[in-house]
């Protein structure tokens, strides 16, 4: 765990904040740019909570 300090962050109550983050700005920030459409959306937000179950749980196995 100690890997991740030097971010300043407490691993345990931080991560979920930092993963959100990176998801964040890696799928939301380009919607805007190229998705319009709802279904897309929907698609994009599913797509979202999918991948940042996966991150979150490999981490926890990985780090904990």
């Amino acid at each position: 765990m100690e890997h991740y300090y030097y971010l300043g962050l407490d691993p345990q109550q931080n991560f979920d904040f930092v993963v959100d983050f990176f998801l964040h700005k890696t799928i939301f920030g380009l919607k805007k740019n190229y998705i319009e459409l709802k279904d897309r959306l929907v698609f994009c937000s599913l797509f979202y909570i999918f991948l940042r179950n996966l991150i979150l749980d490999f981490c926890q196995t990985y780090t904990y």
